[in-house]
């Protein structure tokens, strides 16, 4: 065992000192612009990198679910997406091939407008047109074009009757210029679309995203993609082949389209998804990983120092003056500092859950309409927060009227009080909730049952937790043979699946008091893992934990001499609400912070477990009731006569 004579006197009370922050505030006023190359240094540079390297590309960007990912490509990708018109025309010398003309925006629309006035007029205006091109500096850079008109005019004056026939060959692609990132996949924005006018009997092809003729960016939402597979795959195509058809514009189009040129694909994508969407685009296409040049991820949250609390609040500025909202005072920067740590479940780190925070300072706006104010912006969270909490306070309500047993004063044997975290689907709701753990003790083979395995609610690494505590009880009690009794757990009142190992500390705590028969405090609740040296290990939620259970004391009347007992690598986590903070500063909560079994033993018992004397010590209790079991097994070769007659005799009395 490690360090098991440490006593009650050496487990120290965590202090108000240990909760306050060091807010880390730059000088005001802070700047508002977009600091994405500072707060996702690594992501930054390689989406650099990809944008400026050469030929086609294809980037898969992973990014948490909350994070915002549009503003990041928004700030990263090109300003906007520019596809070049391009203007298709039968050659005059030859009814098999076509001249194709790309033109450059934004001057194209004037000279697709100029090209239709071209056919629709007689033929004598082509000079005019023409001296207009050579003379404009526009369109000095088509000089293959202005060529290439020349020889059509002379065609065409002199067969006239062919004029009805380039008409219905013209097809043009219209410019445009857009966001560089494309929010619903369709086939019409990726591969264009094919529009055929029977009276006319014109076909025209409108461009899509694919048809880009320069080396431009452009960003898909893979859960848009996979939403349409078959966009996937074609997409897929384009990229290994590098090249563009034009059939695939009226693949499902009963227009008639001409025979035309495949066009070189020379656009750059970007991809982006959470992990969730990625792992299903492998399961569907198995070969998926394989076209992409380049993976990148987006990192959730940030280191906290002076220089990153800065880029923080610069991005957080950026994001409300495009929400219309007041930029930051100290005040709301505090708030932010505080929410954002919170939101990353450490204090030395800063959560880029930027949408959570803007929810709070528009309510801020709508109730308030005033400057920030630190204690209005909790007052918004905590509104927020109860507009989702039903569950919360149904909970709530169930320890208050009974109907959950807990109790959170006095002593009792084989029952203690742990803490755990309940996750709801939907709105995200997470909290936490306090839960009653009792155990028993029986003559037996020596095995742990765990009830909570044994009625299908237990998962794996909760199986796995109890296998640790039953480990570890032999261990303890150094024994060779096999231990006269058996115990059980149980997480009462629970209806349920239980998983994790954040209970396996109060799993063993509660054990060692059902086997030694010692009292444990009932007003103190205890999270924690445990590993077989009896080291008490860091687990999740403690923020929610902590809380649920300062919330349940208090809807029960009792908040001023809880506390609950925690692991001490958690400390550095801990981001509390205003009011549980100011409860331990006035001495009416209490945070323990622990590293070994035996501090937590010396909290809840009282009493050390195990000193050189061997007196007064749990280990000694469990001894001494031991060797009743096997006395008593000694006297009676059926022992379960003897248990018969302890039975009687307890009902007589």
């Amino acid at each position: 065992m490690t360090d098991s004579t440490e006593g009650l006197s050496l487990v120290k009370e965590l202090q108000l000192s240990q909760l306050q922050f060091d807010y880390m505030l730059p000088d005001f006023p802070i700047s508002n612009t977009a600091s994405w190359a500072q707060i996702n240094p690594i992501a930054s540079s390689a989406m650099e990198r990809f944008v400026a390297s050469e030929g086609p590309s294809i980037m898969l960007l992973q990014s948490p679910s909350f994070l915002d990912v549009r503003s990041f490509l928004v700030d990263q990708l090109p300003e906007h997406f520019e596809t070049s018109a391009m203007v298709f025309l039968p050659s005059p010398w030859s009814s098999q091939t076509h001249c194709i003309f790309e033109l450059d925006a934004p001057n194209d629309t004037r000279l697709i407008n100029d090209l239709k006035q071209l056919f629709e007029t007689q033929a004598t205006q082509l000079e005019t047109i023409f001296s207009t091109l050579n003379t404009d500096k526009v369109y000095s850079q088509h000089a293959a074009l202005i060529d290439y008109f020349k020889s059509l005019s002379d065609y065409l004056w002199q067969h006239p009757q062919s004029k009805q026939t380039c008409i219905k060959s013209l097809q043009s692609l219209s410019q445009s210029s857009s966001s560089p990132i494309i929010d619903i996949a369709s086939r019409t924005a990726l591969f264009g679309s094919c529009e055929y006018n029977r009276q006319s009997q014109l076909v025209r092809l409108r461009s899509g995203a694919l048809h880009a003729q320069k080396q431009q960016v452009i960003a898909l939402q893979l859960e848009s993609l996979l939403s349409h597979p078959e966009l996937w795959l074609e997409l897929k195509a384009v990229v290994q082949s590098k090249k563009v058809q034009w059939q695939s514009a009226a693949r499902f189009n009963e227009s008639p389209i001409p025979d035309l040129p495949d066009l070189d694909c020379k656009i750059k994508i970007v991809i982006y998804a959470d992990a969730e969407l990625i792992h299903g685009l492998h399961e569907m296409d198995p070969s998926a990983g394989a076209i992409f040049n380049d993976i990148c991820e987006l990192k959730s949250q940030m280191p906290r120092n002076q220089d990153s609390t800065t880029a923080y609040l610069s991005q957080l500025n950026y994001l409300l003056t495009t929400q219309d909202l007041p930029v930051l005072n100290t005040e709301a920067a505090k708030y932010a500092i505080e929410r954002s740590t919170r939101l990353a479940e450490h204090r030395d780190y800063l959560s880029l859950y930027f949408s959570s925070m803007l929810r709070v300072f528009r309510l801020h706006q709508q109730q308030f309409n005033s400057a920030y104010s630190f204690a209005q912006l909790h007052q918004c969270q905590s509104l927020l927060q109860a507009q989702i909490g039903a569950a919360r306070h149904y909970s709530n309500q169930g320890f208050v009227e009974k109907f959950v047993h807990l109790e959170v004063k006095g002593k009792c044997v084989a029952q203690i009080n742990g803490l755990s975290v309940l996750e709801h689907e939907g709105v995200g709701l997470s909290f936490g909730e306090p839960m009653r753990i009792t155990a028993s003790v029986h003559n037996g083979d020596g095995e742990v049952i765990d009830i909570e395995r044994k009625a299908e609610l237990g998962g794996n690494i909760h199986a796995k937790s109890m296998m640790i505590i039953q480990n570890f009880i032999n261990q303890l009690l150094a024994s060779d043979h096999q231990l006269p009794f058996s115990s059980s757990i149980v997480f009462e009142q629970s209806y349920s699946d239980i998983d994790g190992d954040s209970a396996s500390l109060a799993g063993l705590l509660v054990l060692l008091s059902a086997l030694s028969r010692i009292e444990i405090h009932q007003s103190l609740a205890v999270t924690g893992a445990i590993d077989q040296s009896g080291s008490v290990l860091a687990v999740g939620g403690i923020n929610e934990k902590i809380e649920g259970y300062y919330d349940v004391c208090k809807s029960l009347g009792s908040h001023t001499k809880q506390g609950v007992v925690i692991p001490a690598t958690n400390v550095q986590q801990l981001c509390l609400r205003p009011d549980i903070v100011d409860a331990i500063g006035l001495g009416e909560f209490h945070i323990y912070p622990v590293n070994y079994l035996s501090e937590a033993i010396a909290l809840f018992f009282d009493c050390p477990l195990s000193s050189p004397d061997h007196e007064n010590t749990v280990l000694a209790a469990i001894v001494k009731r031991i060797e009743q079991l096997n006395n008593d097994d000694k006297d009676d070769d059926f022992g379960w006569l003897s248990r018969i007659k302890d039975l009687f005799s307890q009902k007589t009395n």
